[in-house]
């Protein structure tokens, strides 16, 4: 979706772009009164200091009453493997959304990883 873009951002920042991982997996995504399954992927990115997040969500948001211009919407993202996180959801179409994580902190990144998922190969991204 906007993957291509974030390492673009990322890549002027300097330094090599690391993947540290990938975290896939069906939730539960909580939004006021709304809860659903959904499928999830966030990859977890490292550049020097900064860590940060890239993914998207799928599953029927169509009764949701969220409009593909409006602004981000704050929910819930609960993993199947525990733990749960703050996002917005932008980007939402019919079935499928991206999706920032509000946990920034990289503790909190890499306590994500921990949490039992599965988790992608590490590997350099580079351009």
């Amino acid at each position: 979706m906007n993957g291509r873009k974030l390492l673009v951002m990322q890549h002027r920042r300097g330094g090599h772009l690391k993947l540290l991982g990938t975290l896939r997996g069906e939730g539960d995504l909580i939004l006021a009164d709304h809860r659903r399954t959904v499928s999830y992927r966030i990859d977890l990115f490292d550049q020097g200091h900064t860590r940060s997040t890239s993914g998207d969500i799928r599953g029927d948001f169509g009764d949701l009453d969220i409009a593909e211009d409006s602004d981000p919407v704050q929910a819930i993202l609960r993993f199947e493997g525990g733990g749960e996180t703050a996002i917005l959801l932008t980007e939402v179409e019919v079935d499928a959304a991206v999706i920032q994580l509000l946990t920034a902190e990289p503790d909190s990144l890499s306590s994500l990883l921990a949490l039992g998922a599965p988790v992608a190969s590490h590997s350099k991204v580079s351009r």
